[in-house]
């Protein structure tokens, strides 16, 4: 629990802000470590309504003009994805300590260079997603470190979704995600691959086949100009034999299956995440059970999974306010980052690419 509340500025009232951060606020894991104190949007009539509604004292429409003046200490950036690198370097050249929603940047560069200023102006930065904060998460990489289910030979990772345009956005138009800097990589398979990498390691090598499977999307009843792949498969090597296949697509009308699955000499995990919450941590072991036993189990006393969007803010208000070591690390985020860059261009190419960043 952080030692005081952080006066945070949100950047962004779309639709991730209005169903996951502004409702979170007050709740008990928040409103004890962060007092919200700004918000900003393009559109100033939403931000003013979101002010009056979660007790804000600041709403701006001017971005600039809120890092000149606002309270905040911190940003927290909930933009889309290809506003992220050119707002980032303005908060932490205003001084800002800075949270940012998935996916980081656009790019490795940008990425990269978020973190040297960072470091130079001393700005804390976190990056979603913080899957590791998940207990679930923590209690796979807990076993795998055990040797209770031997070593890992191959994984498996869930990051699809059915498409913005086919749930519920409050209005706010959604068909971005289908442009340059969106897609359902950056939007959803960034999920699976910080999973992995945080259980397993960093990635060495990476493949993939990208295209669009649908072309007919609609929204509002006007054609999707689709500019952005729809649906991708991307094989990762994490170096000794290690591989594990991740996709991230908008073609996946339902789902029954946990977001990763590692399967190793002696065992399986089956880590929930969003995509089961229901069941955080699922072990099958041949070699060392509850009680010696063989087979599936479910980890005792794990907590129930929070939404990562809240775990996300507040271990960042908990490193902001006591100088922690982010556990969502941009090191981590820029390091995803590649894969996804890298995974692209394998795809157009038709060849493997090394992966040359770590955290």
């Amino acid at each position: 629990m952080a030692s005081r509340r952080v006066k945070i500025g949100i950047v962004g009232c779309g639709w991730v802000a209005l169903t996951d951060y502004f409702p979170a606020l007050g709740g008990d894991h928040l409103k004890d470590r962060v007092e919200f104190v700004a918000v900003c949007d393009i559109a100033l009539d939403r931000a003013r309504e979101v002010a009056a509604k979660y007790g804000a004292k600041e709403a701006w429409g001017d971005y600039d003009e809120m890092l000149a003046k606002t309270e905040a200490e911190a940003i927290v950036l909930l933009t889309p994805i290809p506003l992220h690198f050119a707002q980032g370097v303005k908060a932490i050249e205003a001084g800002k300590q800075l949270y940012i929603q998935k996916t980081m940047t656009t790019t490795y560069a940008e990425a990269s260079e978020l973190i040297e200023r960072a470091g130079r102006k001393g700005v804390t930065l976190c990056a979603s997603p913080g899957q590791l904060l998940d207990p679930g998460h923590r209690a796979a990489k807990e076993v795998l470190a055990s040797g209770k289910v031997g070593r890992v030979q191959f994984a498996r990772g869930q990051g699809s979704h059915p498409g913005h345009e086919n749930v519920d956005t409050f209005g706010i138009d959604p068909t971005w995600y289908y442009r340059p800097g969106g897609g359902p990589v950056m939007d959803v398979a960034v999920y699976p691959l910080h999973s992995l990498t945080g259980i397993i390691g960093p990635v060495r090598r990476v493949t993939a086949f990208s295209g669009v499977a649908n072309r007919n999307r609609t929204y509002r009843g006007q054609p999707i100009d689709i500019q952005m792949d729809d649906s991708t498969l991307m094989l990762l090597d994490f170096g000794n034999s290690v591989f594990a296949e991740v996709n991230g697509t908008y073609c996946q009308v339902a789902r029954d299956t946990p977001q990763v699955e590692v399967y190793c000499t002696g065992g399986v995990l089956h880590v929930g995440g969003w995509a089961r919450p229901s069941v955080p941590l699922e072990v099958f072991a041949t070699i060392d059970g509850p009680g010696g036993a063989k087979g599936w189990y479910r980890p005792n006393g794990l907590a129930p999974l929070m939404k990562h969007t809240v775990a996300d803010l507040a271990h960042f208000a908990d490193c902001v306010a006591d100088g922690l070591t982010p556990v969502h690390s941009a090191a981590q985020a820029a390091h995803v980052i590649e894969v996804i860059e890298k995974g692209y261009l394998a795809a157009r190419t038709g060849q493997a690419r090394d992966v040359m960043s770590t955290f």
